[in-house]
């Protein structure tokens, strides 16, 4: 990193890394995917100094996303333009921002983060952020979405199971909201907001029931979708 991005690096004096040493109360993690990573060193000399050139890497296993300005207006969209069903080593590099919008096969990075950073201090950790996007086209019905909770509250536990210290976890997000990326195309709340609607109406998605079933139940990770309060909820009725 010095060596890639030294002159564009803040600099400490001595006491003052000291005081940053060890000074947070805990760690608070925004964890959506896992990447594979492999090593491209000629990226850091292209002359073009940028978050993902001073990497000087590529990442594989993730949508490719096209950012694109619309018409006149400062208002990104998101053109995928590539996928492959899984993350996979042999995935072809991609190179712009992305959103978690499959779920994965391996729902393992998450605990094995946490495992990571044990090595440093078994600090207290709060998953701040945990989410997954899906389109307007399954706004209701969004069984992918519990798959996706499912498998990584189920990561989180094996690494409490393990010894991490991990104090609180939150879904993102609640409610539909603009996305940094996304904007209003990709949704990643357990309540769907009909933004065309002047009184923003919101209804709970499958998500939303599942995860309050889970919660008051507080007995396994698994999906209930049979459960009393999912029920009346079915792919014909969504």
């Amino acid at each position: 990193m010095k060596k890639i991005a030294g002159p564009r690096l803040p600099l400490f004096t001595k006491s003052q890394s000291e005081a940053l040493m060890s000074s947070f109360d805990f760690l608070g993690m925004n964890y959506y995917t896992s990447v594979y990573v492999s090593d491209n060193s000629n990226r850091s000399r292209e002359g073009i100094s940028s978050f993902q050139a001073d990497m000087a890497a590529d990442m594989r296993g993730f949508f490719s996303l096209l950012l694109e300005f619309a018409q006149i207006v400062a208002f990104l969209t998101l053109k995928i333009t590539s996928y492959s069903p899984s993350v996979e080593k042999n995935d072809s590099p991609a190179h712009h921002p992305f959103l978690p919008v499959r779920v994965p096969k391996d729902f393992s990075g998450l605990q094995k983060l946490m495992q990571h950073l044990k090595k440093y201090g078994n600090f207290p950790i709060y998953i701040h952020e945990n989410g997954f996007a899906m389109g307007a086209d399954s706004a209701l019905n969004d069984s992918s979405r519990i798959e996706y909770l499912n498998g990584y509250i189920g990561s989180t536990l094996d690494a409490i199971r393990n010894g991490a210290d991990v104090k609180g976890y939150f879904v993102w997000s609640f409610l539909d909201v603009f996305e940094f990326f996304g904007g209003y195309k990709k949704g990643f709340g357990l309540y769907h907001v009909d933004f065309d609607d002047k009184n923003r109406p919101r209804t709970p998605k499958l998500s939303a029931l599942w995860y309050s079933d889970f919660l008051k139940s507080n007995t396994s990770v698994a999906p209930n979708i049979k459960s009393p309060a999912l029920a009346h909820l079915s792919s014909a009725s969504l």
